[in-house]
């Protein structure tokens, strides 16, 4: 009796220890902080699990960051909407407390509204560093503007852990080497997200060794250019390495010395997107090729040009290829590129498209194959024009959104591009057929000429959007209800850096139009304030006609611009009502201050901008 009643109490004692280490080692609970105070203060004590700054006993960024980095587990930053959250710390450390946001942990940072969230790096550092590898960082819904670094990555660093970025905007970054916005490394997923007026001299946005992924993103008036205003490798993007694939995706209107858009040292694959209008004053307006693989499928590279200065220094208006290196094409649109080099015997004898061999797997359209070999016309599906006879892809002029989130050309009636891709299915490259074009419409579609058919290009023709989302596509990542609010700030946007003299003409985003297998809510109210990008506030600038520049905005029909004279309330300068995001002025007096603002109106009424002001020099 004695011995069983010991042996009750030691298998008792023993339960209650084993449940006591459960307890002990149980998971780390992730916490939520949502941040309600726009200041840049810093945690009271870091590591208590309160997020709560000094002086001010408030929830800021730097102060949920901090928490976030010493408690266990994948937490949760919010951040609302309608909200600027300027750094204004300076210092470097890698513990958060001074200079850029470093970032030792997992987490998740969830913005109200990627326009209306804005985390500003005032130009005094980077805004994110990921200081630690085998880390997990998810970031949506915000805007991340005006990081600056001496060396690389003006906006985020990423070490060797994965990010994610979601419906970002990241906009005026820049950095002295590398990587104006994103130095990346590890694995990176970039989703939905826009890039403008970016810059570094080795990759205006991207310098990536990273195992990447980008889709439906845009690349915009970014550049590869440095503080003395000489231009580098990779207007947009300078890739090296390691395996990167774009999708459904556009880059536009970027500036390089080499590589107008893309440098690449990688092996790269470009899926139903756009390359155009950008800019390259040495070889390759669109794509530099340097050491890599670029493979192209249902691609579109039109309008760029090589030797913009036209100081007969580059070729390749579209395409640049080393000797040694693949570009190859499948189902895509290579033409109206331009190389402003001098011409041979005929007008059209320079490398306007290419300089180099591609490497064709047919069903492409070459506009003019002069400074090309490889594609041979009407082998292959392939349809190549000469400096003789040049084949008209019949294209748009400029680039529009067309319906969907990015950017591209709409074919005309009668392109020889229409229903002209493999009869056998357009297919990505994992061999499976694309079921969308760039926008997210139906793909394949009869155009009306050898019937239901993929085109070749970004684009196809005279098709509807899907009943439902294509599954060959990521899921986007699940945003949660933000219900908090913080006081509101406004901050001043700086000038940008390098864009293109020429840049294609802007188209205010819309809701799409219905089609007869979709339907697409209207705007349920007036448009949100609208963005002044260029000339920055307080900027002097010498143009007398200068070109005003803003964000597009959702909803808006048209926009009223108002330029007023030596005050807010002066002579009126200039007026006008657009339906694109940019217009320059009639010619203003030198010497003179100016006031200007933007409406963006609808149907349900205006919402107006800030005041910013620029001085035209004497």
């Amino acid at each position: 009796m004695i011995r069983k009643l010991t042996l009750s109490i030691g298998l008792f004692v023993l339960l209650g220890v084993l449940a006591l280490g459960a307890r002990a080692y149980a998971a780390p609970q992730a916490k939520t902080f949502n941040v309600n105070y726009i200041l840049d203060e810093p945690d009271a004590f870091a590591g208590d699990g309160k997020c709560e700054s000094a002086p001010s006993a408030k929830c800021t960024l730097r102060a949920a960051i901090q928490e976030a980095n010493a408690s266990p587990g994948a937490d949760t930053i919010v951040l609302p909407a309608n909200n600027t959250f300027p750094l204004t710390r300076s210092g470097d450390d890698n513990s958060a407390l001074n200079g850029d946001l470093d970032i030792s942990e997992s987490v998740t940072i969830i913005g109200g509204n990627w326009q209306t969230t804005i985390i500003d790096g005032n130009q005094l550092s980077r805004v994110f560093e990921i200081v630690k590898t085998s880390q997990t960082v998810q970031i949506s819904d915000l805007t991340i503007q005006n990081g600056k670094e001496s060396f690389e990555a003006g906006g985020i660093k990423s070490t060797n852990g994965n990010l994610t970025l979601t419906r970002v905007i990241m906009k005026n970054n820049s950095a002295g080497t590398y990587s104006g916005a994103l130095g990346l490394n590890g694995t990176v997923n970039i989703v939905d997200s826009e890039f403008a007026n970016n810059s570094a001299p080795y990759g205006g946005v991207i310098f990536s060794n990273s195992q990447l992924t980008i889709q439906r993103s845009y690349f915009h008036n970014n550049a590869s250019s440095n503080a003395q205003g000489g231009l580098g490798h990779g207007g947009a993007l300078y890739f090296v390495g390691s395996p990167v694939r774009i999708l459904d995706s556009a880059l536009l209107y970027n500036d390089s010395y080499d590589g107008g858009a893309i440098y690449n040292r990688a092996p790269l694959d470009i899926v139903n997107s756009t390359i155009g209008e950008n800019h390259a004053l040495g070889d390759g307006g669109g794509i530099y090729n340097l050491d890599g693989t670029v493979n192209l499928f249902n691609t579109t590279i039109a309008y760029n040009v090589a030797d913009y200065d036209t100081q007969y220094g580059g070729d390749g208006g579209g395409i640049f290829v080393t000797d040694g290196t693949t570009v190859s094409l499948r189902n895509s649109i290579l033409g109206l590129n331009v190389d402003n080099s001098p011409p041979g015997q005929f007008p059209n004898s320079h490398p306007h498209n290419c300089k180099g061999t591609l490497t064709t797997y047919g069903y492409n359209l070459i506009s003019n194959n002069y400074g090309c070999s490889g594609p041979v016309h009407n082998q292959n599906g392939d349809r190549v024009g000469n400096a003789l006879f040049q084949i008209d892809p019949q294209i748009e002029n400029s680039a529009k959104p067309n319906g969907g989130m990015t950017f591209n050309y709409a074919l005309k009636a009668g392109s020889q591009a229409i229903d002209t891709g493999n009869p056998n299915g357009c297919a990505d490259p994992d061999g499976n057929i694309l079921t969308t074009d760039q926008r997210g419409y139906v793909r394949p579609w009869n155009g009306g000429v050898n019937g239901v058919r993929c085109d070749m290009g970004a684009y196809e023709y005279n098709s509807a959007k899907p009943t439902a989302t294509p599954t060959n596509t990521p899921t986007k990542t699940a945003t949660p209800t933000k219900t908090n609010t913080a006081t509101p700030t406004k901050t001043n946007t700086p000038t940008k850096t390098n864009t293109p003299t020429k840049t294609a003409t802007k188209t205010a985003t819309t809701a799409a139009t219905a089609t007869a297998t979709t339907t697409q809510s209207a705007c349920g109210g007036k448009p949100a304030t609208p963005s002044l990008t260029q000339p920055a506030n307080n900027a002097t600038i010498k143009a007398v006609k200068p070109k005003l520049d803003w964000q597009d905005v959702n909803c808006a029909t048209k926009y009223k611009v108002l330029v007023k004279r030596d005050a807010k309330n002066g002579t009126k300068a200039f007026k006008k009502t657009v339906t694109v995001s940019q217009v320059k002025t009639t010619t203003l007096d030198k010497g003179h201050t100016y006031y200007w603002r933007v409406k963006a109106c609808n149907a349900n009424g205006c919402a107006k901008s800030e005041w910013y002001m620029f001085q035209v020099k004497p």
